[in-house]
């Protein structure tokens, strides 16, 4: 969020606005990566199994 210090504050919340939801529609629109999750399940169901 850069801004020119000579830009009226109106445009520059203008263009803050349409940033925020540009931003905000791209991370509607990501890919949930659960990856991570999926594989901490695997090592503790793996740990739970061989301690019992």
């Amino acid at each position: 969020m850069n801004f020119d210090e000579n830009e009226p504050q109106s445009v520059r919340e203008e263009r803050f606005a349409a940033e925020r939801a540009e931003r905000r529609e791209a991370r509607k629109a990501a890919s949930l990566d659960s990856r991570g999750a999926h594989l901490g399940a695997a090592i503790v169901t793996i740990a739970l199994v061989l301690l019992s």
